[in-house]
């Protein structure tokens, strides 16, 4: 699948064998833009039908269906997609610590955007083994995107915490 014009595009979606030799592809198409979908037949010559269907994102499939996450514990499931978008508001600068360390067997990982989910935050990754512990510099009123992902499907809690700033470590903390 390419979006784009007839002389400019780009892939948005690509898949082989999805099932056997059969494709499938899912993407995020957006209102006024041009599509192309583009068939390529190596294993049979015959025609064959194909459907192309229309689909509301989900809850947390996408950063615009991100879903609030809450100091202290929380809880995500990751289907197919292996992965999942949560929101959280900084209540005030301070410290913010997620972590799902002890609380799923399963390799997990983590990433932090801002500006909805333009820009990517800076974390201090703790070592945990194949689980997630970080932590980011919160600035009062501001929205962080919290990415989930795993290898696997499965359901797992972790936690978000919020520590104060040391006074004078931080801008947010300045010594006044």
């Amino acid at each position: 699948v390419y979006k784009g014009n007839c002389y400019i595009y780009y892939a948005i979606a690509v898949n082989d064998d999805f099932c056997d030799y059969q494709s499938q592809v899912s993407f995020q198409a957006d209102s006024g833009f041009t599509y192309f979908i583009v068939w390529s037949d190596d294993y049979t010559h015959s025609s064959y039908s194909w459907t192309l269907s229309e689909e509301d994102w989900g809850p947390g499939e996408q950063c615009s269906t991100a879903i609030k996450a809450y100091v202290d514990t929380n809880e995500v499931t990751i289907d197919n997609n292996l992965y999942k978008y949560f929101k959280f508001e900084a209540p005030r600068s301070s410290r913010i610590r997620i972590s799902n360390c002890g609380l799923t067997s399963d390799n997990t990982y983590i990433n932090i955007y801002t500006n909805y989910c333009d820009n990517i935050t800076d974390l201090e990754r703790n070592d945990c083994g194949s689980q997630t512990d970080v932590s980011f510099i919160a600035d009062s009123g501001s929205v962080y995107y919290i990415y989930w992902s795993s290898s696997v499907p499965t359901t797992f809690k972790w936690t978000l915490t919020l520590d104060s700033l040391p006074e004078g470590k931080y801008c947010s903390s300045a010594y006044i």
